[in-house]
This record gives C-alpha cells, structure tokens and sequence, in this order.
C-alpha cells in the first residue's frame, strides 16, 4: 500500500510540475513576442533616423542594432531538392537519400506524455 501512495503523490508531483512548465512557457512566449515587437519598433526608428551604427548605453552594458544571417534549416527535404540540383538521375537521389534516412543514430530517452481531455 506504501508503493501505491508513494506512486501516487509522484504522479501529482508530476502533473504539477508540468502544469507549471506550461504556464511559463506561456508566459515566455508572450514576452518574447513583445520583445519581438518592440525590437521592430526599435530598429525601423533607429532606421529612419540613421542610427542604425549607434552604440547605445545601458544599465548594464550596451546594445547596438545587428543583422543577423540565420541559415533555413537544414531538412530531409532540403537536401534532396540540393542533390536534385546536382545529380541528374533520379535513382540516384532516391538511394542516396534512403542511405541517409536509414543511416540516421537515434537515442532513446524515458519520457511521460500527458494527454489532454478535449473540451467542446
């Protein structure tokens, strides 16, 4: 009877913690997405009034506005469009990609999912 207690308080630990987990994923969610706003606000008026070379100082440092180059990601998908650009034969792009999928390493990891009851 002491396991099936013990079991489950954990499994309300569990629930708990993970409802927790949700509320700040929402909650960091919704700042990043101001911040995302705000930082176009910033850097259309740092734009229009040329200051996008400016050094600004703050609290605890400084900040200057930055374009960054982010390569897409790189998918199955994108790279059998690549070979296609480069191989010619078909059979050969669909082995070559076959290889690839099927030479993939996975890991394993223990894992709980949570199912939500839908609501109408």
């Amino acid at each position: 009877m002491i396991y099936m207690d013990t079991f489950k308080s954990q499994i309300k630990h569990w629930v708990k913690l993970d409802n927790e987990i949700k509320e700040l994923s929402k909650t960091l969610k919704d700042i990043k997405d101001q911040k995302s706003a705000v930082t176009e606000n910033l850097y259309s008026l740092a734009s229009e009034q040329d200051m996008l070379d400016t050094v600004i100082a703050i609290s605890d440092g400084k900040m200057k506005f930055n374009k960054l180059k982010q390569p897409q990601a790189l998918t199955l998908q994108y790279i059998e469009l690549c070979l296609q650009d480069c191989i010619s034969s078909s059979e050969t792009v669909e082995y070559i990609m076959n290889h690839i999928k099927k030479s993939r390493q996975y890991t394993i990891r223990e894992d709980i999912k949570r199912y939500y009851n839908k609501t109408i």
